[in-house]
C-alpha cells in the first residue's frame, strides 16, 4: 500500500537537555490509498 505524507511534526525541546543516548522521534501523518489518516511516530534519523 502506498501512502502520502500529509505533515510531520517535529518536538520543540526548547533549551532542555537530552540524554546522550535519546533517540528523536517525529510525528507523522499519513494518507493511504484509501484517503484513510494514520498518525505514527517515526525516529527523525529515519525521515
Amino acid at each position: 500500500m502506498k501512502y502520502i505524507v500529509k505533515k510531520i511534526m517535529e518536538p520543540d525541546y526548547g533549551c532542555e537537555e537530552r540524554p546522550d543516548d535519546y533517540v528523536a522521534m517525529d510525528k507523522v501523518l499519513l494518507r493511504d490509498e484509501n484517503g484513510s489518516e494514520i498518525d505514527i511516530e517515526i525516529a527523525d534519523k529515519d525521515l
